[in-house]
């Protein structure tokens, strides 16, 4: 994998939205293994929002994160599916702070990992400080 400086605080997180999520529900078909959570991988729960924020710590590559992912979620992959069609979006998103014209590169093999869970994959550039870009296309601008 290829990153160039101007990709900051990189993350990669498996999501999963619904009106009302039943975190107890999701958390089950997910079924974290305890030597994947980490202090810096956390779950988010929200009315409509389930989230596993992969990470190992401060440097954690995307790479890394992609393979601790799909590690984790292939073999739960059918669990995955049934939640998708009981109503629930299921997707992946990478996130990062990017600078002007700065590329992602990930591996074609790495890739290839992530498509294997049959689940959309979205990239969410991040502003400066850390939240969604309002006008996702602005580093055009410069």
């Amino acid at each position: 994998m290829t990153m160039r400086e101007t990709w900051r605080g990189v993350r990669v997180a498996l999501v999963v939205d619904k009106q009302e999520v039943d975190a107890h529900r999701v958390a089950a078909a997910v079924k974290l293994l305890p030597e994947l959570t980490t202090d810096a991988s956390r779950i988010e729960s929200a009315a409509d929002r389930w989230t596993w924020n992969v990470s190992k710590g401060e440097g954690d590559t995307l790479e890394n994160q992609v393979l601790t992912l799909v590690t984790q979620i292939r073999p739960r992959r059918e669990s995955l599916m049934t939640l998708q069609r009981d109503g629930y979006a299921v997707h992946v998103d990478i996130a990062g702070t990017a600078g002007t014209g700065s590329p992602m590169v990930l591996r074609p093999a790495v890739l290839a990992e992530l498509a294997s869970l049959g689940v959309p994959v979205t990239v969410t550039c991040l502003s400066p400080t850390g939240s969604a870009e309002p006008d996702p296309l602005s580093w055009l601008d410069a």
